[in-house]
């Protein structure tokens, strides 16, 4: 069986986070932890090592970018996609500079059960692990 990778996922809404968890989970090759803003993804970061974290980019309390740079300090092995609903530049543009791993676009105003995990799984999880940049428009 192949290496164990950690997901750790991050959005302020529940829904969000338990909607790409069923479609994960089921996989063997990931364990799914989940968090729900950046207090619990502290904690969770303090306990575990993380090989990726999928993090919406806008939260109350703390950003996605902030949160990512304190990923980077923390746990600098620990790819970071960034996933958010907003198709700005800017935010691509800030999200690359500051190093995440890419930028995955929400299809509305939540991740749809199928074609958002089925982006992950297939294409964002291997690429950002394999240290490519990734930028996917879920359409």
């Amino acid at each position: 069986m192949d290496r164990i990778f950690r997901l750790l996922l991050v959005d302020d809404e529940p829904h969000v986070t338990g909607a790409l968890s069923l479609q994960l989970e089921a996989r063997e090759d990931l364990d799914v932890y989940i968090a729900n803003s950046a207090a619990e993804t502290l904690n969770v970061l303090r306990k575990t090592r993380i090989d990726l974290m999928v993090s919406d980019i806008r939260m109350p309390g703390m950003t996605g970018l902030e949160l990512l740079s304190r990923v980077q300090k923390e746990q600098p092995d620990c790819k970071v996609i960034l996933l958010t609903g907003y198709a700005d530049f800017n935010y691509v543009y800030e999200a690359m500079r500051q190093g995440a791993a890419g930028y995955v676009l929400k299809n509305g105003e939540i991740v749809m059960s199928d074609t958002g995990a089925n982006l992950l799984n297939n294409d964002a999880i291997r690429a950002a692990y394999l240290g490519e940049n990734v930028y996917k428009e879920n359409k």
